[in-house]
């Protein structure tokens, strides 16, 4: 997978991306870390809320691991999002408990967002397209 930084919409801020040739997830430093897109490129379907996903409280540091995945650091609070190779799958590992799921297993058109809350500190997000 790739991963980068840029301003996307233009408000000062960088924007973190994680990308591989099915999926792309857009994060934020701000708002704790803020989910802000899990796209499937093939269609460039948006499965996340306008809202966005996994919000907390004030801004993130931001760094590359050494995995190609991302860390955001808090004030207390450590997480790490990695996209798998290959797949849509994202992984979302943070040291203190994450934001209350709300994220659902459900189809958005053509595509179902898969929603498996593993632990309090761990949760995989999927998108796929079923055979018809």
């Amino acid at each position: 997978p790739l991963a980068y930084s840029v301003d996307l919409d233009g408000d000062g801020q960088l924007e973190w991306i994680l990308e591989n040739p099915r999926a792309r997830a857009v994060l934020s430093s701000q708002d704790g870390g803020r989910w802000l897109e899990f796209v499937w490129k093939d269609s460039g379907l948006n499965v996340l809320p306008e809202n966005g996903a996994l919000a907390g409280t004030g801004a993130a540091s931001v760094q590359l691991t050494s995995d190609g995945g991302l860390e955001f650091r808090g004030n207390g609070w450590r997480r790490l999002v990695r996209l798998a190779s290959g797949v849509a799958s994202l992984t979302v590992e943070q040291s203190t408990p994450l934001p209350p799921e709300a994220l659902r297993t459900g189809k958005k058109n053509d595509i179902v967002l898969h929603v498996t809350r593993e632990s309090p500190e761990k949760a995989l997000y999927s998108i796929d397209r079923p055979a018809e």
